[in-house]
């Protein structure tokens, strides 16, 4: 019966957090995600309030949320937008979240359940590349999700990248994400959560190989740190350098072959080209340097207290929080990132653990955004992995 009730509790975890972003169903036709989170929240505070249920809540998390909140309501009277009560919203429907792992599902099974899910879009997506450059896909469907942004449904996986040529076809997958960039870091925090949880090197293996055909240049960076930090010693030496070889030779021959025909000058556009620097000494693959530029002069406007969600902040770099919220307002936003950096430094001897931190960080400079249910869980769930460890 336990291990009924625990997979009925996954089940609605699952179904509340995959209506949410990143995951790209709300933007669906006909996807009643709203009333689906609605529906899962209510069920998870019914069976919290109904089974009695006595869990203790780390009061510096709940200080946390509280400085957030209140800061969101200043934020409302000060600009007399409303759209930062979602951000209020989020926060409660987190810690409804966070009180049901913690009574229904446990934090083992559900940091399991999410790397296997990453690990399934994985497969799905590479299946669909794969499947694509051979034969050719046609979207089933396609959805707007942003001003300008395309996901395309192919089935085994969505993208927003799809390359259909006539003698050269290519996608970058995102699995059930927005974008490519998304599962990328999806996969960063899978791996993360491996390495704190279980340490499977099959988890691991799989989850780097997955997102490699992301072509996200992010994650291949962050994925070299993650390798350089973790796996830099002696025992390990010869297969690394081995690894450099094959890297080597790939982009000698790639750089050798970009003209020789069209479909080696696409390979080579969405590979090593990424990776070349413009007139302005931006990586070229580096889409997000103007949206830098932008709100890098918006947070020299108001660099205090930030010039506010109204205005054209571009998101998607360091500067979108600072510029949105200024540097007061910076810290709060990041109140669960200083909290865990606090816990590794004044109560954690762990080098492992400050490796981790370091990999998280890394993804801030592309991905700075940390209010959406999924990021926030995460966090929560390191958080408690290391704090267990202290006692442990």
């Amino acid at each position: 019966m336990q291990v009924k009730r625990t997979n009925t509790s996954l089940f609605i975890l699952w179904l509340c957090l995959t209506s949410s972003t990143p995951f790209i169903f709300y933007s669906w036709p006909g996807h009643p995600h709203k009333y689906l989170i609605l529906a899962c929240l209510a069920f998870m505070l019914i069976m919290i309030l109904t089974q009695g249920l006595k869990v203790r809540y780390d009061r510096n998390i709940i200080i946390v949320f509280s400085f957030q909140i209140l800061f969101y309501i200043f934020e409302i009277i000060r600009f007399g937008d409303f759209v930062y009560s979602s951000l209020c919203l989020q926060i409660i429907s987190l810690l409804i979240v966070t009180l049901f792992i913690k009574g229904f599902v446990g934090y083992n099974k559900f940091a399991r359940s999410y790397i296997i899910i990453i690990i399934i879009m994985g497969y799905g997506g590479v299946l669909a590349f794969f499947i694509h450059l051979i034969f050719g896909i046609t979207p089933i469907f396609s959805v707007n999700y942003s001003g300008n942004g395309i996901s395309y449904f192919l089935g085994l996986t969505c993208t927003n990248s799809y390359v259909n040529y006539e003698n050269f076809r290519i996608l970058r997958f995102s699995g059930f994400f927005d974008e490519p960039g998304a599962f990328a870091l999806a996969s960063i925090y899978a791996l993360v959560l491996n390495k704190l949880y279980f340490n499977s090197q099959k988890f691991e293996i799989q989850i780097i190989v997955l997102a490699i055909f992301t072509f996200s240049l992010a994650f291949y960076f962050v994925c070299t740190a993650y390798i350089l930090l973790f796996y830099l010693n002696k025992s390990n030496l010869k297969f690394l350098l081995f690894s450099g070889l094959i890297v080597i030779l790939a982009v000698i021959y790639i750089s050798y072959n970009k003209d020789s025909n069209s479909n080696s000058k696409k390979i080579y556009e969405l590979t090593l080209k990424r990776f070349e620097l413009d007139s302005d000494y931006n990586l070229s693959g580096n889409s997000r340097s103007s949206h830098t530029v932008n709100d890098k002069e918006l947070f020299f406007e108001n660099p205090l207290t930030g010039v506010g969600m109204n205005h054209k902040v571009s998101g998607s770099n360091l500067f979108s929080p600072l510029a949105t919220y200024g540097i007061s307002g910076f810290f709060i936003y990041y109140g669960l990132v200083l909290y865990l950096l606090l816990i590794i430094i004044f109560h954690d001897n762990k080098i492992r653990n400050t490796k981790l931190y370091f990999i998280i960080i890394l993804n801030f400079g592309v991905r700075p955004e940390v209010t959406s249910l999924l990021i926030m869980l995460l966090l929560i769930a390191i958080i408690e992995k290391i704090k267990i460890s202290q006692v442990n």
